[in-house]
């Protein structure tokens, strides 16, 4: 009986400290420190045919082109979340309507929050968790698309690090023939992130919109990692994923390797 209670204390012990290490490994990979940042290049650009000027609504909305280089950086942390600060450090507005620049903006948002001050951006993500599947509505009452789920940081960790949406829309318009007509709206999105860090490494999207198969307006908008200072462990940046197989892996080849130890002991001592 007594053998059989410290058996049951043994394994208990053992599984609560294989929990505990396991649960640590969820935390900010090894590479995380403040000041590190990853840099993009973010365009939009609207190329309209005749057909627009019969919609007055398109041709008014998009028109010209806006850009921006913007650099993330990482301001805080903890094992569960991480905050990136926006800095643009050169950008042209100026030469598009304001419909672009809200499509520019597409990835400036944090996963979990995302804090607006006078003159910051702050961007709040989890390591390891993530909200869904990226993908594209479009609101009641609107014109332009939205994106769902699609940030510059997915967890290395969730599924594929390329993404691909395609959607299309019927939407009714105002011609200048005064009449209210079908506008299909095709949207195309792919994503690339990095396996390792996360963070996004290219995206392109394009917004078509058209009346019976005669494009009207199509947007394009590619964002491209043109920097970044993560620091490289042993060559290679470390991820959670990485973290969790070597220190889990250790933690239960020590638990097997005390089993073994505790019933040779007692095997000699009776």
């Amino acid at each position: 009986m007594w053998w059989a209670m410290n058996r049951l204390v043994l394994v208990l012990t053992l599984l609560l400290i294989v929990s505990a290490c396991v649960s640590r490994v969820y935390a900010q990979p090894a590479w995380a420190r403040r000041g590190v940042y990853v840099e993009y290049f973010k365009h939009v650009e609207a190329s309209k045919t005749d057909l627009a000027k019969s919609y007055p609504i398109l041709d008014e909305l998009f028109d010209g082109y806006v850009e921006e280089k913007a650099r993330y950086i990482l301001i805080s942390f903890d094992e569960s979340y991480f905050t990136l600060s926006l800095q643009v450090v050169g950008a042209t507005y100026t030469t598009g309507t304001k419909a672009l620049l809200e499509i520019l903006r597409w990835i400036d948002k944090g996963e979990k929050n995302t804090i607006q001050g006078v003159q910051t951006l702050e961007l709040v993500f989890s390591w390891y968790k993530y909200s869904g599947k990226i993908d594209v509505k479009l609101p009641p009452g609107s014109i332009i698309p939205s994106p769902v789920n699609l940030y510059i940081y997915k967890p290395p960790s969730t599924g594929s690090n390329t993404v691909k949406v395609n959607h299309q829309f019927m939407i009714k318009l105002n011609s200048t023939n005064e009449l209210l007509e079908d506008v299909m709206v095709t949207v195309s999105i792919n994503a690339e992130y990095d396996k390792t860090t996360g963070f996004l490494e290219k995206l392109e999207a394009i917004i078509k919109y058209s009346f019976t198969g005669l494009p009207i307006v199509t947007i394009y908008y590619d964002v491209s990692k043109t920097g970044s200072n993560i620091p490289e462990i042993a060559g290679t940046p470390v991820n959670i994923d990485t973290i969790l197989a070597v220190t889990a892996g250790s933690v239960v080849a020590a638990v097997f390797a005390f089993i073994v130890y505790y019933y040779r002991v007692k095997k000699v001592i009776g």
